[in-house]
């Protein structure tokens, strides 16, 4: 049998151009790993189950907790409030802290009291307010208004006592106490605390989807540093200060990270099979092992091509590539 010579220079020319423009495929494209966005959105499922995770109001909140070894109010506070004060120089979050919050109150408390004859049941209309319209209890009421009006905490009460002057809406919030974050918890100074005072939560809305590892990753390098500048100012000596950050981005940091192991070394132990595979296949072992070499061409100035049009590729997209790779090198 006659051998042909091996073209080494032309070989090696073929190398280095197909690295180089795989590099170059490289450089220009982004790997998404956002799946919710590579799901089709003409099925009615499926789009309406990605508006609802897009656009739920928790599931892109960041939650912070900021906790001391010891109770001490004033620190904790402070050490709450330099965090907000981060996070909104940060430009990553569209509102911080309880703001938002409490400027709903005067809307929820309007609404309850404008709508109060749809908020009862006949049965706790007579359980619960047909009590309170008894002379005695409506007296009582009176007098309590009169006493409060004397104090600073009315001022601006008038028209609310005006539209609700029995308080019947509290027994209507007092139906959200379930809604409280922690037994417990309590308003102090414009911010939530825990009942030990040793815990103090700051929440944040981002001002894009949490769920987006490259934005995930801004925020947890900013998370690392606030919590540094947090220790460097206040965790003085036997008061150490503990910043918690948990919310969407965190988990998919984390499967990021996951998805990114798992599926380096898939592809490595299945490259590594398919070459001994391939190895105790053939006559010549060479052949078998270089039979691997036009896949990987191809998928590499694939790549590359993919790149002139796109700017961005799926983490699925690459997943099926490699499952088209080994039914080529099957074939």
């Amino acid at each position: 049998m006659k051998i042909l010579p091996v073209n080494w220079r032309f070989l090696l020319l073929t190398v280095l151009i197909t690295s180089g423009l795989f590099g170059v495929g490289v450089y220009r494209l982004d790997i998404d790993t956002d799946i919710i966005g590579s799901l089709p959105k003409t099925d009615p499922v499926i789009s309406d189950a990605t508006y609802l995770l897009l656009n739920h109001p928790m599931q892109n909140q960041v939650v912070v907790d900021v906790a001391l070894k010891k109770a001490d109010l004033d620190m904790l506070v402070a050490c709450g409030k330099l965090v907000e004060t981060r996070l909104k120089e940060s430009g990553l979050f569209k509102s911080v802290g309880m703001e938002d919050a409490q400027a709903l109150m005067p809307d929820l408390l309007d609404y309850v009291s404008a709508n109060l004859p749809a908020l009862f049941t006949a049965e706790e209309l007579r359980d619960q307010l047909q009590p309170l319209l008894k002379p005695d209890e409506i007296q009582g009421r009176l007098e309590q208004i009169h006493a409060s009006l004397l104090g600073l905490d009315s001022i601006g009460q008038a028209a609310l006592i005006a539209k609700d002057p029995l308080n019947f809406r509290g027994l209507v919030l007092s139906r959200l106490s379930h809604l409280a974050p922690a037994t417990g918890a309590r308003i102090y100074r414009g911010n939530l605390l825990s009942a030990d005072s040793r815990h103090l939560l700051v929440i944040a809305s981002p001002i894009a989807s949490s769920t987006a590892t490259d934005f995930a990753g801004l925020i947890m390098e900013r998370m690392n540093l606030i919590a540094a500048e947090v220790n460097q100012t206040y965790g003085q000596a036997g008061q150490g200060v503990m910043l918690t950050a948990v919310g969407a981005y965190r988990a998919a940091l984390d499967n990021q990270q996951i998805i990114k192991k798992d599926i380096g070394f898939a592809v490595a132990l299945s490259t590594i099979g398919i070459a001994v595979l391939l190895f105790f296949s053939f006559c010549r072992p060479a052949i078998g092992l270089f039979s691997l070499l036009p896949a990987m061409a191809g998928t590499m100035l694939a790549y590359f091509i993919f790149s002139l049009f796109h700017t961005s590729i799926s983490i699925l997209v690459l997943g099926f590539g490699g499952a088209i790779i080994s039914f080529s090198v099957d074939q």
